[in-house]
């Protein structure tokens, strides 16, 4: 894989990261699209959900985002609070901002 392979700790590059919490609680996930990934399961520009988030640290002109499983580089994010339950609607590809608007 080209870009994610460069550093052997990094899983993929993602793009247009939503940091989400589920509100009343410290559960933090990844919306993004998908740059570049070590497994073959995705693709360029597939929609992708993280496991929940460890740690984000800025790196340079990045962030690396450690995840339960993983470790994702990300150019920059946006922070959205979902209720609980759009958790599950997300995880079907539908955007945090539009499973919010949704639930309306």
């Amino acid at each position: 894989m080209t870009g994610a392979s460069k550093n052997k700790n990094i899983t993929g590059k993602l793009s247009h990261a939503c940091l989400c919490r589920v509100e009343q609680t410290e559960i933090w996930f990844l919306y993004a699209y998908v740059v570049c990934h070590n497994s073959t399961m995705f693709k360029a520009n597939d929609w992708f959900v993280s496991s929940y988030v460890v740690n984000i640290e800025k790196f340079e002109d990045h962030y690396l985002v450690k995840t339960a499983n993983s470790i994702y580089q990300i150019p920059s994010y946006e922070e959205i609070v979902i209720p609980e339950s759009v958790v599950s609607i997300i995880r079907t590809g539908i955007p945090p901002m539009t499973a919010v608007k949704l639930l309306k």
